[in-house]
């Protein structure tokens, strides 16, 4: 494959290949890593300028390392109209995919249009045995580093199902300073009363009635319709099924 070195016989310049440039952020960290897209294209473009590389066009996705190519319209089209000796150019190699196996299967579709993949930071760059093992190394540690986080996150939240209910408190509670459920003394007797109409099994609407009757108010002080007490008495029993 074209190395870059070729340069034009009659002038003995270098010969300006294609490139086309990529960018990805998640959609949950515009601005991951530091990378957000504006300061992707800026560093596509420097790179691009000190090796004579044109741009052609440019590719986009805001969409989670983790997502198949079918999720990826930027990352589909770029492949869809790639075009034999084009470098394909990405500010970092995480950020074509953190999710390793679809990393190297885009690597391997690139090479198959008999095209070129570059990291503006130069990791991974080349097709000698080091690079290859370098390029595989940083995809490797891009997954690693992606379940890292999915995992501290589900831990993080496991800890902080032990402390407190996610999510708002149910109607007549509220979270204390440490984030405990605690009765809310202005909606609590309100619901001591629904619930204790409940258990009489009482219909809905004869329960909205009765609160009505005995000047119960919402938590945003309205007068109760059978709709919200059934919405309310839904969620208590829900959470207390959990």
């Amino acid at each position: 494959m074209y190395n870059g070195s070729m340069k034009n016989k009659k002038h003995n310049e270098p010969i300006n290949r294609d490139a086309v440039g990529y960018l990805r952020v998640s959609t949950d960290a515009q601005d991951d890593s530091g990378l957000g897209l504006e300061a992707q294209r800026s560093q596509i473009k420097a790179y691009a300028a000190s090796r004579d590389l044109t741009i052609v066009r440019w590719y986009q996705d805001v969409v989670s390392g983790a997502s198949t190519v079918k999720d990826r319209a930027g990352l589909s089209s770029l492949l869809d109209g790639l075009e034999p000796e084009t470098v394909v150019l990405v500010a970092k190699r995480d950020r074509l995919s953190r999710d390793l196996n679809l990393a190297l299967w885009c690597e391997k579709e690139i090479s198959r249009f008999h095209c070129s993949i570059e990291s503006c930071d130069g990791a991974g760059n080349g097709s000698s045995p080091t690079d290859v093992l370098l390029k595989n190394l940083i995809l490797s540690f891009a997954a690693y580093e992606r379940d890292l986080i999915s995992d501290r996150t589900r831990s993080a939240l496991q800890e902080l199902k032990k402390t407190r209910t996610l999510g708002r408190p149910t109607f007549g509670h509220r979270f204390d300073a440490n984030g405990q459920l605690e009765p809310d003394p202005l909606t609590h007797p309100t619901f001591k009363r629904m619930m204790e109409l409940r258990y009489e099994e009482l219909k809905f609407s004869e329960i909205a009635r009765t609160l009505n009757n005995e000047n119960h108010l919402s938590q945003t002080g309205k007068h109760f319709t059978p709709q919200m007490v059934r919405n309310l008495i839904t969620r208590i029993e829900s959470s207390e099924e959990e």
